[in-house]
């Protein structure tokens, strides 16, 4: 088993602390009236919608650079964006 270097422990450590963080303001988009209305779309729509947020995803994800720490981390915080919105889009669906 490799021991990651205290580089990799913060880092990781930093990365997990932001996206916990994050976690008010996903709240806070999903109580939005624009939210709402996205929610009480018919469901193709809502499909639609979904696409597009994963397309945005991916384009976020393949154009943000790691050339650095800090735009590593912002990289992998941008990463969970999707599939947080995702979550909060159909979460209300099923209840």
């Amino acid at each position: 088993m490799k021991v990651p270097s205290l580089e990799n422990v913060v880092h990781s450590a930093a990365v997990d602390t932001t996206k916990a963080a994050m976690e008010p303001v996903y709240r806070l988009v999903s109580a939005s009236e624009l939210w709402k209305e996205l929610r009480a779309l018919p469901r193709w729509q809502k499909t639609l919608a979904v696409l597009i947020i994963l397309v945005g995803g991916a384009i976020l994800k393949e154009n943000l650079p790691k050339s650095t720490r800090f735009r590593r981390f912002l990289k992998e915080v941008a990463e969970d964006i999707p599939s947080e919105l995702l979550d909060a889009l159909w979460r209300k669906e099923s209840t």
